[in-house]
């Protein structure tokens, strides 16, 4: 496929795995865990990268939930899908599955190994580029999950002198 025939998604919106791209990696068997509602693989299916949780604020033209990936072009500097970020540091396979379930998880590891499989295809080799610095870095979930740490402790102590004097 010529350069000039990718396709973009046409989304709007704002905005490694540890092991350095191995291509071998596994898919697990899909399960839900803690009770948690997660994209399931048929809604992935059918509505592609509609059914990404941050659809509406994702600005990633290569989206790993895309059944059109292969169509998809990037440019140097272009934002890069956030659960490719996540997949690439330490424990991200993990992480993912915890808080994004087995079907995107899923989705974001054969995305990398097509990614992978293929760095000169339209610009794609500025992803691993990309993906090679996050790997570095600390996980935005994991930033999140520390954010809201304190705000909870402080609802808790809250209830807990809440018409009682001190």
């Amino acid at each position: 496929m010529k350069k000039q025939d990718a396709q973009p998604r046409g989304q709007t919106g704002a905005g490694l795995h540890s092991c350095a791209y191995d291509s071998t990696l596994q898919c697990s068997p899909s399960s839900n865990r803690n009770g948690k509602s997660f994209v399931t693989a048929d809604q992935i299916a059918t509505q592609g990268s509609a059914s990404c949780p941050r659809f509406m604020r994702c600005a990633a033209n290569v989206c790993c939930l895309d059944s059109d990936i292969r169509l998809r072009s990037h440019v140097e500097g272009e934002s890069i899908c956030h659960f490719l970020n996540e997949l690439v540091k330490p424990d991200g396979e993990d992480r993912l599955r915890d808080h994004y379930g087995d079907s995107i998880t899923d989705a974001s590891i054969n995305a990398l190994q097509l990614i992978h499989a293929n760095p000169h295809r339209l610009g794609w080799s500025g992803i691993i580029r990309a993906l090679r610095r996050a790997a570095k870095t600390g996980s935005s979930i994991e930033r999140a999950k520390a954010l809201q740490r304190p705000a909870q402790a402080e609802r808790v102590n809250e209830n807990r002198t809440h018409g009682v004097e001190v």
